[in-house]
C-alpha cells in the first residue's frame, strides 16, 4: 500500500472497508508479530516523498470505525503504526501525535478497548 492510498482512504467520508482490503495481505504477518514476545510486527507502506497531514478527523475516524466493529484492534494498531512510522505522515499537533502513539502500540499502552477508544474521542 502506498502512503497516498492510505491517506486517501482515511480522508474520505466512507467507511474503511477499502482500508481493510488494502491492508489484508499484510495482516497475517503483523498479527503473528504481535503474538510473539519481543517479536516484530512488520508494516508495509511505500513512502512517496510527499507530506500528508494527520488531523483530529483522521484519529476520530479510526476510533469510530473501531467502536463500530469495522476495524479490529490489530487493524487499528497497524494503521496507527503506519501513520506513526512513515515519514510521509505529519501529525497536525502534539495531541494528534500522542493519540496515534496510543493507538499504535497495544503492548506498551495496553490492549485496545471500547473504553480507551471512547476516552480518546472525548479528549479530541
Amino acid at each position: 500500500m502506498r502512503s497516498s492510498e492510505l491517506f486517501e482512504i482515511l480522508d474520505s467520508a466512507e467507511e474503511v472497508s477499502a482500508l481493510r482490503q488494502a491492508i489484508a495481505p499484510a495482516m497475517p504477518a503483523f498479527r503473528a508479530g504481535l503474538q510473539l514476545r519481543g517479536g516484530s510486527a512488520p508494516i508495509e507502506v511505500k513512502t512517496e516523498g510527499r507530506e500528508f497531514r494527520v488531523t483530529e478527523a483522521h484519529v476520530r475516524k479510526l476510533c469510530e470505525e473501531y467502536l463500530a466493529g469495522r476495524l479490529d484492534a490489530a487493524e487499528l494498531s497497524y494503521v496507527a503504526t503506519a501513520l506513526e512510522l512513515s515519514p510521509d505522515f505529519v501529525m497536525a499537533s502534539e495531541g494528534i501525535e500522542e493519540a496515534i502513539s496510543l493507538l499504535s502500540d497495544p503492548v506498551a499502552n495496553g490492549p485496545m478497548s471500547r473504553e480507551v477508544a471512547e476516552a480518546l474521542l472525548r479528549s479530541l
